[in-house]
């Protein structure tokens, strides 16, 4: 009779668990699907890009030839932007970018779930409920991160337990599995994720080897297996990489004037801030319910081991304590990093990876975090009517995402707060953002012909959408001979401001011509006055550029020989154009 009742009880856990987690994934999927082009996505690095970059590609039928020449940047080949073959950029291309984003997201929720739970169920195999697992997985799934690596990070928890495996139980033979390998470069995205799995693998590789002075062949041949796939699923790349071309790499130059006192100061500072919110592509949203968790649960670990030798408490402390010293040393990396100490290093050892982000092992903390979390959970509330607290705990994390209103995290927006985002001047939807018929009437207006231009107080990305050979843009990897042409165009802007200056020269990510008072981001406010413009109109018409699309009228017009060629506005639209052109 008891098993018979416990039975029932487990069935109806299983059902209550289900029925969360599809409420969950519903919340957020559905307001996705519903609004669409209605739906509030983040602008900044992700709206300003992506959507863009896919319609030129798409728009000049160059989506799989890295050499085609792209209708932007007077012509820059597709090589520059350093696009892989990954799932991303397949959903994209067969979907568009709507409903490829609707996709991208449910595929990484699933995985994401299904992989943390294995990682889970492989390193708490008792006494963690498979619910509490469930739970934690869902946690992990559902925690935002930049829409190109969500898959990325979908998959990493099951590569970590199948390095686990692999490394705790070496085999003779050669696993059939491990052919799922070549997969490796479609599902991660090597640049920013897959270069830190297959280093660590190595590095992980050659400690099997020292302690156990043993081979271990399944680490070996996934590794090799890796490595080929990284290659063929992101060739354009490596060959890239190879010829070690004349890129702006979008290298960040870090301040390293500082005093010893200074340095120490400031490494300790992005070490606790990178290891608590990480960085804005991937925050792992620990700060309030995880972080207090795992810190004082670690404590009264520790105290109990110490007091008493708890034996059956001392395998959650180890996993507890390595756990967290891999959020330490993935911290401080960032943190050197952040102060440029990396870089000069990699600038003399390796050169061709000058630019390259190494920080960005930081990501690798939002797996940490949740096995550090699980650890405290199994130590402390895997019994009885303890285990209520912990899903109560897991709960809680789980609306602490829901409820974030950050990059990347836009649910509550579109569900609780759509309302009230509606009359935020600053926050547009998709299709306010590129308004597709605003300026397919201004291309009308302006009889445009494929002439170059810039935009003024406005993304550049939106007129790259809508069919305008853009001279600006956000394209990390760039043409440096480019980036230094245009460089002529906004001198006297950079001359004004050494801000300005240490962006464009240190960084150069965004190729843009700026306004004193106003930056680019979307704003549904209208009413604009006239600014003076800072640039060489003649390096401007060298370049190949005829139009200026400006969001408000020009104070210096006359003085930089441009003149008013249309001024459109629309009540239907955020946006009102001022088109200025060379006058002759």
């Amino acid at each position: 009779m008891k098993v018979e009742i416990n039975s029932k009880k487990n069935a109806t856990a299983d059902i209550v668990i289900y029925m969360i987690m599809a409420i969950v994934i519903a919340v957020i999927l559905i307001p996705m699907i519903v609004l669409r082009e209605n739906y509030y996505f983040t602008v900044h690095d992700y709206l300003d890009s992506w959507p863009s970059l896919f319609k030129v590609l798409r728009r000049g039928g160059i989506f799989f030839n890295p050499d085609g020449q792209m209708p932007i940047l007077n012509g820059m080949s597709a090589s520059y932007l350093y696009f892989d073959f990954g799932i991303y950029r397949i959903l994209n291309f067969f979907f568009g970018f709507i409903w490829g984003e609707i996709i991208n997201k449910a595929l990484a929720i699933g995985i994401g779930i299904v992989a943390m739970y294995q990682l889970l169920d492989y390193i708490f195999p008792q006494n963690l409920s498979k619910n509490q697992k469930k739970i934690l997985a869902l946690a992990y799934a559902i925690t935002p991160v930049y829409p190109l690596w969500s898959i990325s990070f979908a998959v990493l928890p099951l590569l970590f337990r199948i390095f686990i495996f692999y490394y705790n139980n070496p085999q003779k033979s050669v696993s059939k599995k491990i052919i799922l390998f070549l997969m490796f470069g479609f599902f991660v995205y090597f640049p920013c994720i897959g270069i830190f799995v297959v280093m660590l693998w190595g590095v992980g590789i050659i400690g099997n080897i020292i302690f156990s002075r043993k081979i271990n062949i399944n680490l070996i041949i996934s590794l090799f297996l890796m490595g080929i796939s990284s290659i063929i699923f992101n060739i354009n790349i490596v060959i890239y990489m190879l010829k070690g071309i004349g890129l702006n790499k979008s290298l960040l130059q870090k301040n390293v004037d500082r005093t010893f006192t200074e340095s120490l100061k400031w490494l300790v500072l992005r070490m606790k801030a990178g290891g608590v919110s990480g960085q804005y592509h991937a925050n792992p949203v620990v700060k309030t319910i995880i972080v207090p968790v795992c810190v004082i649960g670690g404590c009264i670990l520790f105290i109990l081991y110490f007091r008493h030798k708890y034996c059956e408490k001392k395998r959650m402390l180890l996993i507890w304590r390595n756990s967290i010293i891999g959020i330490a040393i993935c911290s401080f990396i960032y943190s050197c990093d952040e102060n440029g100490y990396i870089e000069i290093i990699i600038k003399k050892i390796l050169p061709m990876l000058k630019g390259f982000n190494f920080g960005r092992i930081l990501y690798f903390n939002n797996i940490l975090w949740y096995i550090a979390f699980a650890a405290i959970l199994r130590a402390f509330f895997s019994e009885g009517n303890k285990r209520i607290a912990a899903y109560i705990i897991v709960l809680l994390q789980v609306i602490n995402i829901l409820l974030q209103r950050g990059y990347y995290q836009n649910t509550a927006d579109n569900t609780l707060y759509y309302s009230e985002v509606k009359q935020d001047s600053q926050r547009v939807t998709y299709k306010e953002f590129f308004d597709v018929d605003y300026f397919e009437k201004l291309k009308e207006e302006m009889k445009y012909k494929d002439e170059g231009v810039i935009s003024i107080g406005y993304e550049p990305a939106v007129a790259m959408y809508n069919g305008f050979n853009t001279l600006d843009g956000y394209i990390c990897t760039n043409p440096l001979d480019y980036h230094n042409e245009f460089r002529k165009i906004i001198a006297p802007a950079l001359e004004e401001s050494d801000e300005l200056a240490k962006k464009y020269d240190g960084w150069g990510g965004r190729i843009y011509a700026y306004i004193d008072g106003y930056s680019v981001e979307p704003d549904k406010e209208k009413n604009i006055e006239e600014k003076e413009l800072l640039i060489n109109t003649e390096a401007f018409e060298e370049l190949g550029g005829k139009y200026i699309l400006s969001r408000c009228k020009i104070s210096n017009a006359e003085e930089l020989n441009l003149k008013l060629y249309l001024d459109m506005d629309s009540e239907d639209s955020i946006y009102h154009v001022f088109v200025y052109t060379i006058e002759k």
